[in-house]
């Protein structure tokens, strides 16, 4: 498989990135926690990673979400406050691709960083919300985190199997606070 993106929708300065993929029958939907730097032209070591797993787990494309649309190379540099403005483009985006791909496997990739800003929890129960009707086949590579959090595609290997991933418990288990129960 190539890197040679057919979705690349991004804000127009560029700070959000909302989709980015190669389309295809059959393709990996990712939702990561945020967009470094891949662009239509150059991936990053991520986007890197997820396309190689898709070609390897049998998937024909791979399309990358994120809970939060911002750009940053580092997670610490995430808004302390949430833009409900691109939240909101987020959803729709996501939404508005996804229709095409109903019934189709999303892997979970957000590691332990959902935990770093509130408001990234808050996103996954929107997207999930959003997605639910379309029944999608939620997965995650490897075992789950110490702490019980789907792995980023950086932190596996590329022998690591897609595994069923139930994101209603896990997302119940968040807002509790009993993740530790997941493992």
């Amino acid at each position: 498989m190539e890197y040679n993106p057919s979705i690349y929708i991004a804000s127009s300065s560029n700070i959000c990135r909302y989709a980015l993929g190669v389309e295809g029958n059959n393709p990996l939907i990712v939702i990561g926690v945020n967009p470094s730097t891949a662009d239509d032209k150059i991936p990053d070591r991520t986007m890197t990673k997820v396309m190689n797993h898709a070609r390897i787990l049998g998937f024909d494309g791979f399309i990358m979400f994120n809970l939060y649309p911002q750009r940053a190379t580092c997670p610490d540099d995430l808004q302390e406050k949430p833009n409900m403005k691109f939240i909101e483009k987020n959803t729709e985006v996501i939404k508005l691709v996804f229709r095409k791909y109903a019934g189709k496997t999303i892997l979970a990739a957000w590691g332990q960083t959902i935990m770093m800003r509130p408001y990234l929890i808050d996103c996954l129960k929107e997207i999930e919300d959003i997605l639910s009707p379309f029944e999608p086949k939620w997965g995650h590579l490897g075992t789950l985190t110490l702490n019980g959090h789907p792995r980023h595609p950086s932190r596996t290997s590329y022998a690591c199997r897609l595994i069923e991933f139930n994101i209603h418990r896990y997302i119940k288990k968040l807002s509790i606070g009993s993740l530790s129960e997941l493992n």
